[in-house]
């Protein structure tokens, strides 16, 4: 059972089972394909679109930031600056020279975050 458990959850063997990673590995697609069309029970998927709806109408979330949070975290990303793609957005965004007199007095920023700017991408092979 507990092998059976390793190849579903595409983990690899170790110790006295390592030679059968070598199977493993060849029915890994076979397994993620096997993964992906498990049949869900209605109820929850309904359940996962009434939350997807549910926070499309919903108001934007605000997180609130210390100024000088802002300003370390704008830091730790002009540092790897060189990691990111050329056409990423944080490249314009860093190019504002954020400095204290950028923010408002309070201290804080608010941030309105917007879900439907992230992206995140699924990836399938069938």
């Amino acid at each position: 059972m507990k092998s059976l458990a390793t190849v579903f959850e595409i983990k690899n063997f170790d110790g006295f089972l390592d030679p059968l990673n070598q199977y493993a590995n060849e029915i890994k697609p076979h397994i993620k394909d096997v993964l992906y069309n498990v049949l869900v029970d209605p109820e929850y998927e309904q359940e996962g679109d009434r939350l997807i709806y549910l926070d499309m109408v919903s108001p934007s979330p605000k997180l609130e930031l210390l100024t000088e949070k802002v300003l370390e975290i704008s830091g730790k990303f002009e540092e790897y600056l060189n990691e990111f793609p050329e056409a990423d957005i944080l490249h314009d965004i860093l190019e504002k020279n954020l400095d204290n007199s950028s923010f408002p007095r309070s201290g804080r920023v608010t941030l309105e975050l917007d879900a439907s700017a992230y992206r995140f991408s699924l990836v399938m092979t069938r």
